[in-house]
């Protein structure tokens, strides 16, 4: 038996004012078209300057937005609901916004069906930030 997809992240991009960034989506859909990974949902949320938030589907964007990002999702999985994107970016700062995205690594899908053949488990997968690694090397050099 194989499996038949890689590991899935999820990551919170966040912005300075109430629009997300289409070189961001440019980088996401270039990783797409390489192979690395393949985008299974996305939403955006915006704090106004009042401190409320407001959850925006990619259906809601307007329209250079919705341009921009419309290309790096084939077909949204709506796997985040309102209420889960609404607690995820509680800590918005007033007059900002962020996308998030929940993502398949498919890098990884020949290991992880090569572990799961084997009969073998992750035992521990962690993703050490950039700016450790940074350190780290200039500790290094």
């Amino acid at each position: 038996m194989q499996m038949e997809h890689g590991p899935v992240d999820f990551i919170m991009i966040g912005f300075p004012d109430s629009q997300a960034s289409p070189r961001v989506a440019e980088g996401i859909r270039e990783l797409e078209e390489s192979g690395t990974i393949q985008v299974i949902d996305l939403i955006f949320v915006s704090c106004n300057l009042d401190g409320d938030l407001r959850v925006v589907e990619l259906n809601d964007l307007g329209e250079g937005e919705y341009e921009a990002w419309e290309t790096v999702v084939e077909d949204v999985g709506h796997f985040f609901s309102e209420d889960d994107a609404l607690q995820l970016s509680a800590g918005l700062a007033p007059g900002t916004s962020a996308v998030l995205v929940l993502y398949e690594n498919t890098w990884a899908r020949a290991l992880t069906t090569s572990v799961f053949n084997a009969q073998g488990s992750v035992m521990l997968n962690m993703r050490i930030p950039r700016e450790v690694v940074a350190d780290l090397v200039g500790n290094i050099e």
